[in-house]
């Protein structure tokens, strides 16, 4: 509640009274300040029409034609209100950085670039579901398929190691003359290629079973001492035993591995080979 001078008699009196309680004069309400919907311009109460943009105001309110024009009816669309007029701060145009004629929507998840849509959409790798820019989906690439040759390459020479390994294993094995010598040669020189990953295998323990074990021997240092050396023995036995299935096992997951990312290299090539263009044509 404000205090307002009467503009009979000049005195003070409340906003809110009906009347002046000196002279008697009624109170005027304040004239509310009016806007144009479409164009945010100040307009006086009771216009059908804003003088600016000549939008109607109200819903009754009809388009006046001159004689020389067609009564065709005339529809308008609503437009966005300008900012000012809302009491907000124009935004600022943030352009993408591979193409400044279109706005970002998005930042890189990996360098922080801004993106337009169309590289968003475009994006091949993402990081925590967020679009990476064509330059960090290049980096990715290349060091996807750097380590894919890498892992191909390694499972090529492998596999081939397996595969003279068990051949001659094979040979020496068909060869056997009937002592049975024939047939352990074969069986070692075919082990002799899946035996590191057999020790691998029979040797590898998880880090609660070594912290049982540890405990046990702590515990009881004889008996844990006996089971270490048991548990040895009988690795380095199994290991030698089951070499030769280890090969033929390493062969056919050599063989997967080398098929897998062939697959991949031809899919990620292209790709990165037209990327490269892309950002060198930009």
């Amino acid at each position: 509640m404000a205090l307002i001078n009467c503009y009979e008699c000049g005195k003070q009196i409340s906003d809110a009274a009906q009347a002046c309680p000196n002279c008697g004069a009624p109170v005027k309400a304040p004239e509310k300040k009016k806007f144009c919907k479409y164009c945010g311009v100040q307009i006086e109460a009771g216009t059908s029409f804003c003088p600016s943009c000549g939008k109607p105001l109200t819903a009754g309110a009809q388009v006046q034609y001159s004689p020389q024009q067609s009564a065709q009816p005339v529809s308008y669309q609503p437009q966005a209100q300008p900012f000012a007029a809302m009491g907000m701060q124009q935004p600022v145009f943030m352009p993408c950085a591979l193409h400044p004629q279109s706005p970002a929507v998005a930042s890189c998840g990996s360098c922080g670039k801004s993106m337009c849509k169309d590289c968003t959409d475009r994006s091949e790798y993402t990081i925590d579901n967020v679009p990476l820019c064509r330059e960090c989906n290049l980096q990715l690439m290349n060091s996807n398929i750097a380590e894919s040759e890498k892992t191909r390459t390694w499972s090529i020479v492998k596999l081939v190691f397996l595969l003279i390994c068990v051949m001659i294993g094979w040979v020496a094995w068909s060869g056997d003359t009937g002592d049975g010598n024939g047939h352990i040669w074969g069986w070692i020189i075919a082990g002799f290629g899946g035996l590191p990953s057999a020790l691998k295998t029979f040797f590898h323990r998880s880090e609660a079973e070594k912290a049982v074990a540890d405990i046990h021997t702590r515990v009881d240092p004889e008996n844990g001492c006996m089971q270490e050396i048991i548990w040895f023995i009988l690795a380095l036995v199994f290991s030698f035993v089951f070499a030769p299935i280890a090969a033929v096992w390493f062969i056919i997951k050599n063989s997967s591995k080398i098929i897998s990312n062939t697959n991949f290299l031809n899919k990620e090539r292209p790709l990165r080979d037209n990327l490269v263009l892309e950002l060198q044509g930009e």
